[in-house]
């Protein structure tokens, strides 16, 4: 009679932590099958620019097509993992940003910045990249003529914080409900519970996202 307890304490304990590893199982099948879906997305986006840099006949289009290639290998490849360096990810969005640099020098205006250090901190991959596309394709690819955007990093400690604005075309507007955003929400619920904030909104003309992390060391 003194044991039965103690055995039906120690049994639910052994059931408590089998439903919390069935929990860990879940989200992380269902955090694969997100990054999954972004690798066919950011696929099409890459033959969509092949196809646009193949237009323009330029001298510099096989090397614009290898720094795609890089892109397209790092997102199959280090897309895959749970987390990555910082300063990687960064790299990664810097070329990305590079290659659009180049194929709107006549029609867009960069405003960049980037964090000064990297520290040593991890980053979920693909994050970041998902309101940038968007950034790219509201304000640059939809507009009618010179067009600007702003795009700024910054590290105060451990929180890393994109901001992003674009101006929004006539006769288009940005859709906060399409499958990327919804990707990066459900991501940033699962991957930073309560260590992130995410706002989104038109401002005057001008569509505004701010993003914030609390990262953690590698």
């Amino acid at each position: 009679s003194i044991s039965t307890p103690i055995i039906l304490a120690f049994e639910r304990q052994q059931h408590h932590h089998k439903l919390e590893e069935v929990a860990k199982q879940q989200i992380k099948t269902e955090l694969k099958l997100l990054q999954q879906q972004i690798n066919p997305h950011f696929l099409f986006n890459t033959l969509n620019n092949l196809y646009a840099l193949a237009l323009t006949k330029s001298e510099k289009t096989p090397d614009l097509v290898l720094q795609l290639a890089d892109l397209l290998r790092y997102t199959v490849y280090e897309g895959q993992k749970l987390f990555v360096p910082l300063e990687k990810e960064l790299s990664y969005i810097k070329n990305f940003l590079e290659l659009h640099k180049i194929r709107h020098a006549n029609n867009c205006r960069f405003n960049l910045a980037w964090p000064e250090t990297t520290q040593s901190l991890s980053i979920a991959p693909l994050l970041l990249i998902i309101l940038i596309e968007n950034t790219i394709k509201y304000g640059v690819e939809h507009a009618q003529e010179n067009a600007e955007v702003t795009i700024k990093l910054t590290l105060n400690d451990n929180v890393l914080t994109l901001y992003c604005e674009n101006s929004i075309p006539r006769k288009s507007d940005n859709d906060d409900s399409g499958m990327g955003l919804k990707n990066l929400k459900r991501r940033l619920e699962l991957l930073y519970p309560e260590k992130h904030t995410l706002l989104v909104h038109n401002h005057n003309g001008l569509w505004q996202t701010n993003l914030s992390l609390e990262l953690s060391s590698d």
